[in-house]
C-alpha cells in the first residue's frame, strides 16, 4: 500500500512538472512569437500614444468650457496611460532595430520612408504640453523652467527635421516631382505643433520668457502652415479632382480623410492660445489693455475662418466614412479619427471660451464625449487586430513565394494574375481602364520594399495623349492610397516610386491621370516595374 502511494504520488508529481513544463513552453513560444513580429512594428505604430496624448489634453479642466469634480483626475490618468504608451511604443521599435539589423538605416536613411520619422516627434508635443496641463500645477517652479527649456530642444531639433528632410527631397536623384505623395508634407508637422506647444506653457511662464515662446510658437505655427497650404496646391487639388472624377478613396483608406483637418484646425487653436498668453504690462505696440484686446479679436476672427475649413473637411469625411462602414476594417490610420479632431475640438471650445458662448463650449463638450468613445472605440479594435494577426503580422505565401533572404532582390511582379500567364505580360493603361501589378515578396525579407520603374534604353514604350499615370495600392497600409504618378520613359533611369514596409502580396492600379491617353508596354524579368526588396541604395 506504502508502494501504491508512493509510486501515485511520484506519478501525480511527474505529470505536474510536464503540465508546467508545458505552460511555460507555451508562454516563451507566445513571448517568441510576438518578439518575432516586431520586425513589422513601423513608426505608424506612434500614432496611438500621439493620440492618447492629445485627448488627454482635451480633457483637462483649463481646456474645457464646463468641468466637473475629478475631471482633471480623469486626464491625469489619461495622460499617464499616454506615457506608458509612449515608453511601450519606442521601446518596442528599439527592440527592432536591434534584433533585426539594417531595419534601422532603412527607415532613417531612405528618401521617403524617413518621412515618416516625424510622427514619433508629434507624440512628444501632446506629451510636452501635457505638462504645463497637469505637471506644472502640482510641482513646483523648477518644472516651468523645464518646460521651457523642452519647448526650446523641441523646436530647434523639429526645425532641423524639417530643414533635413525637405533637403532630402529638394536634392536626392531618387524622388522626382511625379512622385510627390501626402507624405512629403510631414517632416513640417512636428514643427508646425512647436506653436501648440508654446500656447499651452506660455501663460506659466515669467513675462521676459513668454514673449520669446510666444513669437516662436507663432512663427512655427506659420511656417508650417505656409508650407502645408504650398504643399496642399500640388497634392490637394489632385486629390480633390480625383474625388470628382472617380469618387471617395476606398473603403480602408476613408479614415485618413480626417487627417486634412489638423493643420488648420491646431494652427487656430495657437493663435487663439497665444493671443491669450500674451502677457499684461508690456506695451510693445501701445497701451497693454488695448493690445492685448486687439490681438484677441484678430485671433479670434482668424481662428473662426480657419475653424470653417475644418469644419468642412470634417463634414466630408463623416459622410465618406459612415457610407462604408460596414466595409472598414482595422489599420493604424484609424487613430485619424482621433488626434486631428482632437485639434478641431479644442479649437471649438477656446472660440466659445473668446466669445463667451455657452452653446459653442456645450458644442466642444459634446464632441469631447464622442471622441472619448471614438478613441475607446479604436484602441479596442487595435487590441483585436494584434490579438487577430491583423497587425504586426505578415502572411507568408510558400507556396508561390520561397523563403530567400537578400540584401537586395529586383523582383519584377508575378505573371500569375495576367492573362497572358507568363512574360511577356502585356500591360495597358488607358483612361477607361487602368492595369494592374502584383508582387509577390519572398518570405524573411526584412525590408524595405521599394518600387521602381526600369526601362533600357529604347525599349519600346506607347504613349499617347496624357501618359501621367497615378500609382493606387489595393492592399496593405496604404490600401486605396495615391502612392506615385510618373510617366514611362526608356532612358535607362531607374524612376523611385515609393517605399513600403513588405508584404508576402503587394498589389496596384495603374491609371491614368487625368484626360484622354494611352500607355502600353510588355513586362519582362528585365523591363517595367519592380519590387527592390532590401538594402538597395
Amino acid at each position: 500500500m506504502m508502494e501504491e502511494q508512493e509510486s501515485s504520488s511520484s506519478s501525480s508529481y511527474e505529470d505536474a512538472q510536464d503540465n508546467d513544463d508545458s505552460q511555460k513552453g507555451r508562454r516563451y513560444g507566445v513571448v517568441s512569437d510576438f518578439l518575432a513580429r516586431l520586425e513589422h512594428f513601423t513608426w505608424a505604430n506612434y500614432t496611438f500614444p500621439m493620440s492618447t496624448g492629445g485627448l488627454a489634453l482635451l480633457l483637462a479642466e483649463q481646456t474645457q468650457g464646463f468641468t466637473f469634480t475629478g475631471l482633471q483626475t480623469i486626464g491625469k490618468v489619461v495622460y499617464i496611460f499616454d506615457l506608458i504608451a509612449f515608453t511601450l511604443v519606442t521601446t518596442a521599435i528599439i527592440y527592432r532595430f536591434v534584433k533585426f539589423p539594417g531595419t534601422l538605416k532603412a527607415s532613417i536613411s531612405h528618401p521617403t520612408e524617413a518621412l515618416f520619422l516625424g510622427t514619433s516627434t508629434l507624440s512628444v508635443a501632446s506629451i510636452i504640453a501635457g505638462i504645463a496641463r497637469y505637471g506644472i500645477p502640482a510641482c513646483g517652479p523648477w518644472l516651468i523652467t523645464a518646460y521651457r527649456v523642452l519647448f526650446w530642444i523641441y523646436f530647434l531639433i523639429t526645425f532641423g527635421i524639417a530643414v533635413g528632410q525637405y533637403s532630402l527631397l529638394f536634392t536626392s536623384p531618387l524622388l522626382k516631382i511625379q512622385d510627390m505623395t501626402p507624405a512629403w508634407d510631414l517632416p513640417i508637422f512636428p514643427f508646425m505643433l512647436s506653436g501648440t506647444v508654446a500656447s499651452s506653457g506660455a501663460a506659466l511662464q515669467p513675462p521676459n520668457e513668454a514673449v520669446p515662446m510666444i513669437v516662436a510658437g507663432l512663427t512655427a505655427q506659420g511656417l508650417g502652415m505656409c508650407v502645408s497650404i504650398m504643399m496642399y496646391v500640388r497634392i490637394n487639388a489632385s486629390y480633390v479632382r480625383r474625388m470628382i472624377q472617380w469618387g471617395f478613396p476606398s473603403p480602408n483608406s476613408r479614415p485618413g480623410m480626417f487627417i486634412a483637418v489638423g493643420p488648420p484646425s491646431f494652427t487656430g487653436l495657437a493663435i487663439i492660445g497665444l493671443a491669450n498668453d500674451f502677457p499684461r504690462y508690456y506695451d510693445y505696440f501701445g497701451p497693454d489693455a488695448v493690445t492685448v484686446q486687439v490681438l484677441r479679436v484678430l485671433a479670434t476672427a482668424t481662428s473662426i475662418f480657419l475653424w470653417s475649413l475644418s469644419l468642412w473637411f470634417f463634414c466630408i469625411s463623416v459622410v465618406a466614412n459612415l457610407a462604408v462602414r460596414k466595409q472598414l476594417t482595422f489599420h493604424l490610420n484609424w487613430y485619424a479619427y482621433v488626434f486631428p479632431n482632437v485639434g478641431f475640438t479644442i479649437t471649438t471650445i477656446a472660440i466659445g471660451k473668446n466669445l463667451h458662448s455657452r452653446g459653442v463650449m456645450g458644442v466642444g463638450s459634446a464632441m469631447t464625449l464622442m471622441l472619448i468613445a471614438m478613441w475607446i472605440f479604436v484602441f479596442i479594435h487595435h487590441i483585436k487586430a494584434i490579438i487577430n494577426r491583423e497587425v504586426l503580422f505578415e502572411a507568408i505565401i510558400l507556396a508561390i513565394a520561397p523563403s530567400v533572404s537578400s540584401l537586395c532582390l529586383h523582383q519584377p511582379p508575378s505573371p500569375i494574375w495576367s492573362p497572358s500567364g507568363s512574360y511577356p505580360m502585356p500591360i495597358a493603361i488607358t483612361e477607361s481602364r487602368p492595369s494592374q501589378v502584383t508582387f509577390l515578396v519572398p518570405a524573411n525579407s526584412t525590408g524595405p520594399c521599394q518600387l521602381v520603374v526600369d526601362f533600357p534604353y529604347g525599349y519600346p514604350v506607347t504613349s499617347t495623349g496624357s501618359d501621367l499615370v497615378y500609382v493606387t495600392a489595393l492592399d496593405g497600409p496604404a490600401e486605396g492610397a495615391l502612392v506615385g504618378a510618373l510617366r514611362f520613359r526608356p532612358d535607362s533611369t531607374t524612376v523611385f516610386v515609393n517605399s513600403f514596409a513588405c508584404r508576402g502580396v503587394m498589389a496596384y492600379s495603374l491609371s491614368i491621370a487625368q484626360g484622354v491617353g494611352e500607355v502600353r508596354f510588355d513586362q519582362t524579368p528585365d523591363a517595367g516595374m519592380f519590387m527592390e526588396v532590401g538594402d538597395c541604395y
